[in-house]
């Protein structure tokens, strides 16, 4: 089984966004499950669910996890009770190209020693990817947001069961964001993954961001 997890909290008007980009990949094959937090704004979530994919597994958590619980009880979920081989992680404050399922194949197929799939490319927005056809995936060991590492983006990622429980699972809480604790770990163990040349995802919300602002990002392009 291969799935998509996405984590759902309170922001219609951006995960109607979010979904009308996701909905142009090729979802053929791939078992989708939303983690959905408490919310007044929860019907809307649903309804939204309902229009874009209403083929959905939908867990609706009977109380708020957080950014760093939420994402990890869903993989968690997906990962152990569902028995995925690999997983496309995305969130409700992105944006997506439309390849990033056939991406993902290419890396279920052909890739086996890097951490993870990483879809946001530091420093390129994507609105530039509407003028080039450009699909090269490359490790880079250079972009980051410090100029150090290796360009680990919590802005949509690809991960197989067993890099996720040895590689990001032990390492996953940290008090500035899930995604920090995960990229130390990547820095202490000199791990390696892969980033498009070309970004495949932009993040569009205005809170809730795991690395930095927008125009901190952009500034940190390689």
């Amino acid at each position: 089984m291969k799935t998509i997890s996405i984590t759902v909290h309170d922001r219609p008007e951006y995960f109607v966004k979010f979904l009308e980009t996701l909905v142009r990949n090729d979802l053929d094959g791939w078992h989708i499950v939303v983690g959905l937090e408490p919310s007044p704004k929860k019907s809307e979530q649903l309804e939204l669910i309902a229009r874009y994919i209403p083929q959905a597994e939908v867990i609706q958590n009977e109380k708020k996890l957080g950014v760093r619980n939420n994402p990890l009880s869903l993989l968690k979920y997906v990962f152990e009770t569902l028995k995925s081989e690999v997983n496309l992680y995305l969130e409700e404050d992105i944006i997506v190209s439309p390849d990033i399922t056939t991406l993902a194949d290419w890396y279920i197929e052909l890739e086996e020693d890097t951490l993870c799939l990483c879809y946001n490319n530091i420093g390129i927005s994507y609105q530039d990817l509407q003028n080039s056809n450009a699909a090269i995936i490359y490790p880079n060991p250079q972009c980051t947001r410090t100029g150090q590492g290796n360009g680990f983006s919590a802005y949509g990622l690809v991960v197989k069961r067993e890099k996720f429980l040895e590689h990001m699972e032990p390492y996953w809480s940290h008090k500035s964001g899930w995604d920090w604790g995960v990229w130390h770990h990547i820095q202490d163990t000199e791990q390696q993954v892969l980033i498009p040349y070309q970004t495949r995802s932009d993040h569009i919300g205005e809170r809730g961001v795991h690395i930095g602002s927008r125009a901190h990002l952009r500034r940190l392009g390689h």
